[in-house]
């Protein structure tokens, strides 16, 4: 064999090699995610009873994670009355979860309440988030911060906060929500339109 015969086998197994030892671009990746569409979750509590639900249109699924679209979550209480929160996305995560708005939060023959970003704490059983706006029986509450406590069932407000109702407004630094209704405190002040009142109660 000539010279550039031998040259040429040796440079041919060299690439040969380095082609071998090469990660294959064509191989995808090794991953467990799931990517389904009408993804349906569940919480129980030790005892067996259904704690919340989570619905979406489609998502991926990796785990305890998951980033889901158009999602719904709900939570269940000892009375079967549940909490329910729509948003555009929620990113899933085994310690907290967050939601983006627009979100809307509703209880069934409670408040309804809009925001934008909400965080779940599955472990601590809250909800947050920054400015809300809230509407209970002709009550409009404005807040630049929400909690709500899954286990109470309770919501506070952070001011400086502003509710409206007919014929006048109240301002107030903080608002507490539970089945009772709403009560604030901190530097409380009510402003009443004083003709509206006559007009309601027809003096």
């Amino acid at each position: 064999m000539s010279r550039t015969k031998w040259l040429l086998a040796i440079l041919s197994l060299i690439v040969a090699a380095i082609l071998l030892l090469l990660p294959r671009g064509d191989a995808p990746p090794a991953t467990s995610e799931i990517v389904a569409q009408s993804i349906a979750l569940h919480g129980y509590s030790p005892s067996g009873e259904i704690e919340w639900e989570i619905r979406a249109t489609a998502g991926a699924l990796e785990d305890e994670e998951g980033r889901l679209r158009d999602a719904e979550i709900r939570f269940f209480d000892e009375d079967g009355i549940p909490l329910s929160i729509k948003g555009a996305k929620l990113l899933r995560t085994r310690e907290e979860s967050l939601m983006n708005g627009p979100i809307r939060i509703e209880q069934e023959n409670g408040f309804v309440l809009e925001t934008v970003d909400l965080l779940w704490s599955e472990s601590l059983e809250t909800l947050r988030a920054g400015a809300v706006r809230l509407y209970d029986e002709g009550v409009q509450l404005e807040a630049e911060a929400f909690s709500y406590d899954l286990s109470s069932h309770a919501a506070e407000f952070e001011g400086p906060l502003v509710a409206t109702f007919e014929g006048g407004e109240l301002e107030a630094m903080m608002g507490n929500w539970d089945k009772e209704g709403l009560t604030f405190s901190g530097d409380v002040a009510l402003h009443v339109d004083l003709s509206s009142w006559e007009a309601l109660d027809g003096s």
